[in-house]
């Protein structure tokens, strides 16, 4: 709950270091409300209401389970399929449209990163797995769009002693 604060509090701080952005090259990540040709708008106050709609339930986010982390996880792919085959509606919608989707790839890289944790650890609590296991001492990395991925980065030696306090 607070971890979002935080991570806006960062990428903030990061983009003041950046500066101005005059002059900076742009990369696009993904294509998602950029292409045409489907004829079908993508709906981005709708798809940001989904995605909403499976993070925002202390069931499905805070008491996380395997079968029901599996059960939302698959909703929110199926959303990730359906945006990915729509255009944006218009110019002025593709802002709001990249951000829904933006929402909607976070959401399953968290899940994704929740199913890989097979433990429970600070905030991350899992029903299934009540207890914190030192088999999982590590980051769990995620990325990907159409496909997501997970892997376990080790902590380097000087971290060791701040994760076991």
């Amino acid at each position: 709950m607070s971890s979002g604060y935080w991570a806006g509090l960062g990428a903030a701080e990061f983009a003041h270091q950046l500066g101005t952005t005059s002059g900076r090259q742009a990369f696009r990540r993904g294509s998602v409300a950029l292409r045409s040709g489907s004829g079908r708008p993508l709906q981005a106050d709708k798809l940001a209401r989904n995605v909403q709609n499976e993070v925002f339930p202390y069931e499905l986010n805070y008491f996380r389970e395997a079968g029901r982390l599996s059960e939302a996880l698959w909703r929110l792919d199926g959303f990730w399929s359906e945006a990915s085959n729509a255009d944006a509606s218009d110019e002025q919608d593709l802002l709001r449209a990249r951000e829904a989707t933006a929402m909607l790839a976070t959401a399953r890289w968290m899940y994704r990163s929740a199913l890989a944790r097979q433990e429970s650890r600070a905030m991350h609590r899992r029903d299934d797995y009540p207890e914190q296991d030192d088999r999982y001492r590590h980051y769990v990395t995620t990325g990907g769009l159409d496909d997501v991925w997970t892997s376990a980065r080790p902590l380097r030696s000087s971290q060791y002693a701040e994760a076991a306090e």
